[in-house]
């Protein structure tokens, strides 16, 4: 019988009908065999009954209680269903907690430091019931950051899509090599009474900087809020070809959207780039000297010293050298005169650095050439065949090892006959790396003679001297092998026969770490015989003599040659027989660790040859030579580099000097110190009269205040005053427009005596004339003003409507102005509908008029705050603002870009923020800080000083249960 087949189950799912049937009852996020209970919170399983499982959950307990609960909180006011959930307690430490975070907003201080806020406050208010509930670290401050510049984007949204606004970007190269992209807005905040730039968003993108990427990153976060194109007024950038370009550029897909828009190139980039052009007609760059000077200067302590020092000495204020920034004509007025201050304390360092003194060279060059010879000075050493071993196996007793002294004779460190020294005695036999007593054979030595390296009885070699004969590394009395010595013959900076010194025992002697004859030591040492570094019966060598004849680098017996004397006699560093010199003692003494010769031959013993000291002995002298080797090696390379090193810095310090002793170049200095000024100025006041705005023209620019209105004055003042310092005055009164004055023409230049160059540049030159080339130094000055004058008229817009129609916002010059300037924004932007121009007319010659406008006037103030207040201004019949359409035009045009220096703050607030320390910091979080900060900062609030209404502080207290839930995204 076959197998019944399984029951198939059917399940219920959701029906749509279910939320008509129970107005509580919703879709879950479950699945569809699942129901939401809007007022128990929680999911229901309904695949078994549907609707019937629905109908017991509402009739439970728990469902009504629920029910009955919010049916008592709909009686209950808004405000006090939040206190019933948020009590004034919470909303403290949630205030606390907001604070703290705009502190660190504020200051640039990483948000790591949150992590110990909460214990720390515990430690330091512990009475305190906010610190005690405080609980904000990292995670939780970048999440109330978003949440606050959510808030602060909200509200700039909301004023850019009801009024007017100016839009500016740059681009800028991250650590990431990815480029970010600030949307610098500006707006007239009506609450704040000026205009606030702000920041919308901060983009990033790894895309190549084509006009139309970037205009696309513009134009995706504009319809991102549903922000159009038209309420745009200006677009600013810098002048770069991607941004400004007629074809490709960001302005002209800007301009497809919004044909009126006003594209505003960086009046400080144009001022830069005058000042620049005209530097390349200079002889003498004079910004790459400001910048060698600071750096060679700036990483040597022992440098600033001697700086200091000189200022001193010539009378001059002890201050820093100034580094200049070469992508800015800014900094270069402050760090020339900082430069032509100390012009005589540098002049005579350089000087000093560029020609040493003789006696420091001398001192170096000792220094280094006693190092390296305290390196070099080490023992040679040879490898050992298998041949001399087995021949040192065969050695009778009345042997001793490695660089010995000889019988009578003794050398390093040592004493004189029957006496002992440090590292090696003789008890009449020696031998080094093989010596034998009395007999020699093939490779063997007896006593008298010693082989390879060794003496025999009573002598001692290596540049020696021998009693009977001596030779260059080896003597002959009798017989000898390869650099051998016999008996009676000393050497190497030694005495005759029974004569020791320095560093050498005499016959019949045992020193430290040997044992003299008939004696026996640890490590098995011959009767009469040491090892060690220690001597022969009655021989010692180091690179030795034979006794009685030699024969490899020998001499004839009783001959002396290189380095010896006659017999009996010691040269080189010695003393008489019989007599004991450096660190030695007479004859028949003994000394530590050593035994007399004269008890060697009754109490003899005979060992075996060890051979695991030996080749350990061989091997480590062998590593010493091989590291020896390679510390001369290193030492040389070392003294190679430091000494290329030295010699690059001369170089440098030469250069200088050469520079700076060159008159010429000092008379340029002087004549870019008195034009400068033109260029970037050192007034910092924004409420500038139109002759100051001449010299101050960089430092008004990069105000955040409105200047739009003076512009046009500033930038052509500044043409005119630099024309006038080397073009004839009655060629610019006689143009109608400076601009096209013809600068080629030498008949408009001014003699060279008559061109501006500066006081001091002047008496210089006169105190000087004899050794200046004043007629390429007047050349060089014209060239300069003539090509930044031409960049100007090239560049700068002389002639924008939209310029010069802009100084009607002077309330100074209203009695010159007329209202054509008002119609053509109004036209421009569609500012107005054309049935209002005739109020808006109206409203202008009044303000012309009005005794009111002199006061508000009179007033210190920015230009945007003063046009607030007349805003203000009420009719006094209809208690109706007077100048409403008047001021609504105003400040469409006070938001209107001057330069593009806001961009430049922005990315200066980055750096702080991004560090090679915080590189970490993600995009996101950075906006957010930037968002927010500049909102407060645009605002002039301090952190101290914020206040915060309730949505804010709810939002910030949610904020990272949103953020990790996935209910928010960031910005």
């Amino acid at each position: 019988m076959a197998e019944s087949k399984a029951k198939k189950k059917f399940l219920q799912s959701f029906k749509d009908d279910y939320t008509s049937r129970f107005p509580c009852i919703s879709s879950s996020n479950k699945g569809k065999h699942y129901a939401f209970c809007r007022v128990c919170r929680c999911d229901l399983k309904i695949a078994h009954g549907g609707a019937g499982d629905i109908s017991i959950h509402l009739r439970s307990k728990k469902h009504i209680e629920k029910e009955v609960a919010e049916e008592k909180a709909k009686n209950i006011p808004k405000e006090g269903r939040i206190n019933t959930f948020f009590r004034k307690e919470d909303y403290s430490v949630i205030n606390a907690e907001v604070m703290f975070t705009d502190f660190l907003v504020e200051h640039n201080i990483p948000l790591a430091a949150a992590d110990h806020s909460g214990q720390l406050f515990r430690r330091m208010f512990p009475d305190s019931r906010i610190a005690k509930q405080y609980n904000c670290a990292r995670t939780k401050a970048s999440h109330v950051v978003q949440s606050l510049a959510a808030a602060d984007r909200d509200t700039l949204v909301s004023q850019m899509k009801n009024s007017r606004f100016s839009l500016a970007t740059d681009a800028s190269t991250d650590m990431e090599a990815i480029k970010l992209y600030p949307l610098v807005i500006k707006t007239f905040d009506e609450m704040e009474g000026k205009v606030l730039c702000q920041l919308l968003s901060l983009k990033e993108s790894s895309e190549r900087s084509t006009g139309e990427n970037i205009f696309g990153i513009l134009d995706h976060e504009l319809k991102t809020h549903n922000i159009s194109w038209t309420n745009c007024v200006s677009l600013s950038s810098d002048n770069a070809s991607v941004m400004l370009g007629k074809h490709k550029g960001v302005a002209a897909y800007a301009k497809e959207q919004n044909a009126n828009i006003f594209i505003a190139g960086c009046s400080c980039h144009l001022i830069h780039l005058a000042a620049q052009k005209g530097s390349q007609k200079l002889k003498f760059p004079l910004d790459d000297l400001l910048v060698d000077v600071f750096y060679y200067i700036d990483k040597s302590s022992l440098r600033h010293q001697a700086i200091i020092r000189l200022q001193k000495e010539h009378g001059v204020a002890t201050k820093k050298i100034l580094k200049h920034v070469s992508t800015r004509w800014l900094s270069l007025g402050k760090v020339l005169d900082r430069l032509l201050e100390n012009w005589s304390p540098l002049l005579e360092f350089f000087k000093d650095e560029a020609t040493p003194n003789e006696s420091r060279k001398r001192k170096a060059s000792a220094a280094a050439n006693g190092k390296q010879a305290k390196k070099v000075k080490m023992t040679n050493t040879k490898p050992v065949s298998a041949e001399s071993m087995c021949m040192a196996r065969k050695q009778p007793a009345l042997a001793s090892t490695s660089k010995s002294t000889a019988a009578s004779t003794s050398t390093s460190k040592s004493t004189a006959a029957s006496t002992s020294t440090s590292k090696s005695t003789a008890a009449s036999t020696s031998t080094s790396k093989s010596t034998a007593a009395s007999t020699s054979t093939s490779k063997r030595t007896a006593a008298s003679t010693s082989t390879s390296k060794s003496t025999a009885a009573s002598t001692s070699t290596s540049k020696s001297t021998a009693a009977s004969t001596s030779t260059s590394k080896s003597t002959a009395a009798s017989t000898s092998t390869s650099k051998r010595t016999a008996a009676s013959t000393s050497t190497s900076k030694s005495t005759a026969a029974s004569t020791s010194t320095s560093k050498s025992t005499a016959a019949s002697t045992s020193t430290s770490k040997s044992t003299a004859a008939s004696t026996s030591t640890s490590k098995r040492t011959a009767a009469s015989t040491s090892t060690s570094k220690s001597t022969a019966a009655s021989t010692s060598t180091s690179k030795s003599t034979a006794a009685s004849t030699s024969t490899s680098k020998s001499t004839a017996a009783s001959t002396s040659t290189s380095k010896s004397t006659a017999a009996s006699t010691s040269t080189s560093k010695s003393t008489a027989a019989s007599t004991s010199t450096s660190k030695s003692t007479a004859a028949s003494t003994s000394t530590s660790k050593s035994t007399a010769a004269s008890t060697s031959t009754s109490k003899r013993t005979t060992t075996q040859f060890d051979i695991t000291q030996y080749l350990f002995r061989q091997q480590e002298l062998a590593e010493k030579h091989s590291k020896s080797k390679t510390s001369t090696n290193v030492s040389s390379d070392t003294s190679v580099k430091t000494s290329s090193q030295n010699d690059s810095l001369q170089g440098k310090a030469a250069r200088i000097f050469q520079q700076l002793n060159d008159p010429n170049c000092k008379l340029q200095a002087l004549f870019l110190q008195a034009c400068l000024p033109a260029f970037d100025g050192a007034n910092t006041m924004y409420n500038l009269d139109v002759a100051d705005c001449i010299s101050g023209a960089l430092m008004v620019l990069q105000s955040d205040e409105p200047y739009i209105h003076r512009i046009h004055r500033i930038l052509l003042d500044q043409l005119a005053s630099l024309l006038s310092k080397f073009v004839k005055p009655s060629a610019i009164v006689a143009a109608e427009d400076i601009t096209k004055l013809d600068l080629a023409n030498e008949d408009n230049h001014k003699d060279n005596e008559d061109i501006h160059i500066g006081f001091e540049c002047r008496q210089f030159l006169k105190d000087n004339e004899d050794k200046l080339d004043v007629a390429t130094f007047y050349t060089s000055a014209k060239n300069f003003l003539s090509a930044s004058s031409s960049y100007m008229i090239q560049k700068y817009a002389f002639n924008d409507d939209l310029l010069l129609n802009a100084e009607v916002l002077d309330i100074s010059a209203r009695l010159h102005k007329k209202f054509s300037s008002v119609e053509y924004f109004i036209k421009r932007f569609n500012l107005l509908p054309l049935d209002k121009m005739d109020k808006v007319e109206s409203e202008f010659l009044s303000y012309q008029i009005d005794k009111d406008i002199v006061n508000i006037d009179i007033e210190d103030g920015r230009i945007d705050e003063k046009w607030h207040k007349i805003g203000q201004l009420r009719d006094f019949s209809t208690n109706c603002p007077k100048y409403a359409l008047l001021t609504s035009v105003m400040k469409c045009i006070l938001v209107v870009f001057h330069s593009n220096s806001d961009c430049e703050r922005i990315f200066s607030i980055v750096e702080k923020n991004k560090t090679k320390q915080r590189a970490s910091l993600g995009t996101p979080t950075l906006g957010a800080l930037l968002i927010h900060k500049l909102a407060v900062q645009s605002r002039g609030k301090k952190c101290f000083s914020s206040e915060y209404s309730p949505e804010t502080l709810k939002a910030a207290k949610s904020a990272t249960y949103q953020a990790l839930s996935g209910q928010s995204t960031p910005l």
